[in-house]
């Protein structure tokens, strides 16, 4: 887990210093489309996991504290992991190294505040499975529909391309329309998010 979490960091450091002064890239709108819908859709799923429901767990009388219980295993085998390393395969594989590491540092880290206190991390790594935090409280729970078909180019600023699209964003049986725009880069593997994609029901 360590060499990629190194690499994570590595990454998003050297895109960070080679970033400034760039001009506007060129780009193949369609190719940037297609890209743009398919990783967009994809990162519902690493949206809930981080910020949302997030990964099942089951009651074990085993790790009496009641703080982390063990995974579902059946929801990771769907999900195609078993491990945290291979859940954060599948961050990079959606999203740019930089906002994956912001993603590490908020799902997969404990962290330390102001006032000295350290966070609980929402998952790690146990002796034979993922370890689930019970405490956590969801930040998203609003239903989202990504209208995907909409998507349009509306630019770009050095390495990174902006789409726009409208979301449908429901909550307690009433909707908003809304929009939202998504930031784009192409790294080694290909393009790749470089924004969030998660959207909040507004009080009115």
């Amino acid at each position: 887990m360590k060499r990629v979490i190194s690499l994570i960091l590595s990454a998003a450091l050297l895109i960070m210093l080679v970033s400034c002064g760039e001009k506007n890239r060129s780009y193949d709108e369609a190719e940037v489309k297609a890209a743009a819908e398919s990783l967009i859709l994809k990162s519902e799923q690493i949206n809930d996991i981080c910020w949302g429901s997030g990964i099942p767990y089951y009651d074990d009388d085993n790790y009496a504290n009641g703080q982390y219980y063990p995974a579902d295993p059946v929801y990771l085998n769907k999900l195609g992991v078993s491990t945290v390393d291979e859940i954060l395969e599948l961050v990079v594989s959606i999203f740019s190294e930089g906002y994956s590491a912001s993603i590490y540092g908020s799902t997969f880290s404990s962290m330390t505040g102001e006032n000295g206190m350290v966070g609980y991390t929402r998952y790690y790594q146990g002796i034979d499975c993922i370890m689930v935090y019970t405490k956590y409280k969801p930040i998203l729970c609003d239903d989202v529909e990504y209208i995907t078909s909409d998507i349009e180019v509306i630019g770009s600023k050095g390495e990174v391309v902006t789409v726009r699209l409208p979301i449908k964003v429901t909550r307690d049986g009433t909707t908003q329309e809304k929009t939202i725009d998504v930031s784009l880069i192409e790294e080694e593997n290909g393009w790749r998010i470089d924004s969030p994609t998660y959207a909040v029901f507004t009080e009115e």
